[in-house]
């Protein structure tokens, strides 16, 4: 069978995508093709994987993948395993954040703005406060993610909003309300 990756030259313990893609033929298993790369990656450290780290992007798959890890290590003659690490990318990456506060919630940054938007009636009534609120957290982010400097002055920031939506700022009736 041909690997997906080959072994970094820097640490012995990680895969590298730097190979081809595996192409997973309609009705296989994702998740068993790649346990079965895992196992043959990780063979000659069996029982004891708990150096590695898999990451899935969500956590659904994670119980099946270690249910799968263990019959097939059981399979091979191990009567126990020690699991690799197993984790969503965006919780694996939080631990090594250096920050004093954790983030809060998708649902706590959403009621975070409800409260402030009762204050603009017309604005809920018009577009419902929930696609509202999705949509602001939206560009929060797009903004955060670019870094974006706001200004407390008023005019200067519905120029940048405009110039980022490459509007003239004479033609932008909706960012001037």
């Amino acid at each position: 069978m041909r690997r997906n990756g080959k072994i970094s030259p820097v640490n012995s313990n990680t895969l590298i995508a730097e190979g081809a893609i595996r192409l997973v033929p309609y009705g296989e298993d994702p998740l068993e093709i790649f346990i079965d790369l895992f196992f043959d990656r990780y063979t000659a450290e069996l029982p004891d994987l708990s150096r590695g780290v898999v990451l899935f992007p969500s956590p659904g798959p994670a119980p099946r993948f270690r249910k799968r890890l263990l019959a097939r290590a059981l399979n091979a003659g191990h009567s126990a395993l020690l699991p690799p690490e197993v984790s969503t990318l965006s919780a694996w990456v939080r631990q090594f954040a250096d920050v004093p506060q954790r983030p809060i919630t998708d649902t706590a940054r959403e009621l975070l703005l409800f409260d402030p938007l009762r204050e603009f009636p017309r604005l809920t009534e018009q577009f419902g406060a929930w696609p509202l609120i999705d949509n602001l957290l939206e560009l929060f982010d797009e903004l955060t993610l670019q870094r974006s400097l706001l200004s407390d002055d008023f005019t200067l920031f519905q120029r940048m909003v405009a110039s980022g939506y490459g509007l003239d700022q004479g033609s932008s009736p909706p960012i001037d309300q």
